[in-house]
């Protein structure tokens, strides 16, 4: 059964609440209607030396009715590599080094009617170019190996080592299959040219594809940056007649687009059915109506008040200090009062900013942040803020000449 794509068809007026994200009601009771699981499935790994390759093969595998097609690109198979986990399995799935792989199932209660199938594709797969391109995959628990890489995908994509995590923003757009190559191909441009790339994979049957770019939205560069392809990705996909929410909903990071998706007039609409069944806007607020930005940042998970921009890193900031000692001056109303008082260098801007550097770079060890030392050199500091003026290490920011600015009192109030 494959999946509805939202907007691309009507919806019975009974079906508006029955989302477990509704923005409208809540129910007590739902009744399901279940099917009977399909007594045997088999898997063909389909492997493409391109992404674009494995989204046109799309519109064409469908055609074979396969109970469900979805893509594996080479980020997540290079994670799963590095896990001992999926290691072993990935290994003897994947041939050689393809830049995607698309997982094609077929279900039925006949098992020969099932290898024909799966002859068929093999059959597809070299006429569209591909030949010797499939790894059958007959046995159940073969089957099961394969399927647990690409169930376990978001946890593999997001080991990804470094403060670039693959966000989530545009990871739910769908566009018609027929257009699927040249929305991939676009939007790999996109990223392209805000310096980043991004993972694919999930459902490339219906066209709706989990793409999550590279970004650290810890950067207020970064934040920037997601705002700009969020906006140019939606432009794309309206273009391409698709729809930005494909299968997970709306939420915060896209209700704001709804009315330049759908127009003025149904976003009213919605607007008004929200104040018909929720009056008092109780049910996920935010949500479809009256939405925040999507760069809002006080609705990110990386919320710092402090802002490193300045210096691109905390990092940055701490080696802003040069050593010069001009921070151990003893005349009065110069730099730091507790280590006039102590003459102790751990007291003064100086050796604040040496242990942060050391504890950032690893050199005071693991537990640096949380040590003992560390709360013993931070301690004393009283925020007189007179180093902002005095500090003599110069640096030229916007044709302006500034001190050094080795601003310690942020950074313990960080640590803190």
């Amino acid at each position: 059964m494959y999946r509805r794509v939202k907007y691309w068809r009507s919806e019975p007026l009974e079906s508006y609440g029955t989302s477990p994200v509704t923005t409208l009601a809540f129910f007590t009771a739902i009744t399901l209607g279940l099917a009977p699981l399909p007594r045997h499935k088999v898997l063909g790994v389909c492997q493409f030396p391109m992404l674009h390759g494995a989204m046109d093969s799309v519109r064409h595998i469908v055609g074979l009715q396969p109970s469900a097609v979805e893509l594996v690109d080479r980020t997540l198979l290079e994670l799963a590599g590095e896990n001992p986990e999926f290691q072993p399995t990935v290994g003897r799935f994947v041939r050689g080094d393809p830049d995607a792989l698309l997982l094609v199932e077929f279900a039925g209660d006949d098992p020969e009617q099932l290898q024909r199938r799966l002859a068929r594709l093999d059959d597809l797969m070299g006429g569209l170019g591909y030949p010797n391109r499939l790894v059958p995959a007959v046995e159940p628990r073969f089957q099961e190996e394969i399927w647990s890489v690409r169930k376990a995908a978001l946890n593999i994509v997001m080991s990804m080592k470094g403060d670039r995590k693959p966000v989530s923003f545009i990871e739910d757009c769908a566009v018609p299959l027929e257009r699927l190559a040249e929305y991939t191909d676009r939007l790999t441009e996109i990223f392209r040219r805000y310096g980043t790339s991004g993972t694919w994979y999930a459902h490339a049957s219906v066209g709706c594809l989990h793409i999550r770019p590279a970004l650290n939205l810890k950067s207020a560069a970064d934040v920037e940056k997601m705002r700009a392809i969020a906006e140019e990705a939606h432009d794309l996909v309206t273009e391409l007649k698709g729809s930005h929410s494909g299968e997970h909903g709306d939420g915060l990071v896209r209700s704001e687009f709804i009315r330049s998706m759908l127009g003025p007039e149904i976003a009213a609409v919605f607007e008004e059915v929200k104040r018909c069944f929720d009056p008092d806007g109780l049910f996920n607020p935010g949500k479809i109506v009256d939405p925040p930005l999507m760069d809002d940042r006080s609705i990110l998970r990386f919320n710092s008040v402090l802002d490193w921009s300045e210096w691109d890193t905390l990092s940055g900031a701490a080696e802003m200090c040069n050593n010069n000692g001009a921070c151990r001056k003893d005349e009065p109303a110069v730099m730091c009062p507790s280590f006039r008082v102590t003459q102790d260098e751990i007291h003064v801007t100086r050796g604040r900013a040496n242990t942060l550097r050391l504890a950032l770079t690893g050199q005071l060890g693991s537990d640096a942040f949380t040590s003992r030392q560390m709360y013993e050199t931070m301690d004393l500091c009283i925020a007189t803020r007179s180093r902002l003026a005095r500090c003599t290490r110069p640096w030229i920011s916007a044709s302006l000449a500034k001190p050094a600015g080795a601003n310690v009192p942020p950074v313990w109030t960080w640590h803190a």
